[in-house]
């Protein structure tokens, strides 16, 4: 072999993916970690760690309802309970890809190894920051990302991903099953995107009745205490509007339901919103409050 040869490597043998390893776990994680992201959160990332498909992408696609099935998981839970401190502490981003949305899971949060042995900081609140421009930035090794609103979500360029596990392609893990991506990431809060597949009256009308939902839903609809809902909440109550009351949409009713709901769910105390109910599904329980709010607003307009 002379010294002009040209010299590449490969690895002798893919690993089983029984000899793949979690990021390592120091005592921090059970002395801080896991009581700042909850049981639930924890072991969530460490299972988003485990399903990234080991290939030259790194990404497998999932519906929704297909991951929190896999995770043993409500909706209500999964959005509650598991987005919010991951995204909130770091551990999370979400990046559109393809059509899909990608959760990139990091092995150290803000994907940062220096914060491996440290306690953590929580970098970002998804009740109030979840809609605003610091939702668009990422916290890898503390660059800024290239993650996307949701009113991009539809139509927009593919972007390369940074090395990191994710959610959302085309290549399914061992054990899983290949399914359509899931449509409630798709953003309706754009005019163009509506006028494309219906008329201007119609869309109109479901602009107004989304923009309502946007208004009041995060103001009145909680999910925790002190926990308002996020877009994917909004995204889903609109898409229900729509399929389930067709003939019934009305900004002035999405308002009266949004109330009907914090009415009867919450209550404001010393320590701020706090839950009456344990919601486990608050898309249905919009679903009836917007029930109740049509016959109120029937009932005020016959008068």
């Amino acid at each position: 072999m002379s010294t002009n040869t040209k010299v590449t490597f490969e690895v002798a043998g893919k690993r089983d993916r029984s000899e793949l390893s979690l990021p390592i776990q120091h005592f921090i994680a059970m002395d801080d970690w896991i009581n700042k992201l909850g049981h639930q959160a924890y072991i969530a990332w460490l299972k988003f760690y485990t399903y990234a498909d080991r290939t030259e992408s790194q990404r497998f696609e999932a519906s929704l309802t297909k991951l929190c099935e896999r995770l043993g998981l409500s909706k209500g839970t999964f959005y509650s309970k598991v987005i919010p401190p991951l995204w909130n502490y770091g551990f999370i981003d979400f990046k559109e890809r393809d059509g899909f949305m990608t959760i990139v899971v990091y092995s150290y949060p803000q994907n940062s190894y220096e914060l491996a042995t440290r306690p953590l900081n929580k970098i970002r609140d998804y009740a109030t920051e979840w809609d605003s421009v610091n939702r668009d930035r990422g916290k890898a090794g503390g660059k800024k990302s290239a993650m996307l609103r949701s009113s991009d979500l539809s139509g927009s360029k593919n972007e390369p991903l940074e090395k990191s596990n994710n959610i959302g392609s085309k290549n399914e893990p061992e054990g899983g099953s290949k399914i359509e991506p899931n449509n409630i990431f798709k953003s309706f809060n754009n005019s163009n995107n509506l006028n494309d597949c219906m008329g201007d009256a119609d869309a109109s009308l479901h602009t107004s009745v989304y923009q309502a939902l946007r208004n009041h839903a995060s103001k009145n609809c909680y999910v925790l205490n002190n926990t308002p809902i996020g877009s994917w909440y909004i995204d889903e109550m609109y898409t229900m509007l729509v399929n389930q009351f067709p003939n019934q949409l009305d900004p002035e009713v999405v308002q009266l339901a949004t109330e009907l709901y914090f009415d009867r769910a919450c209550a404001v105390t010393m320590q701020g919103v706090v839950m009456k109910l344990d919601l486990q599904n608050p898309v249905g329980y919009f679903r009836f409050c917007y029930e109740d709010a049509i016959k109120q607003w029937k009932a005020k307009r016959n008068n």
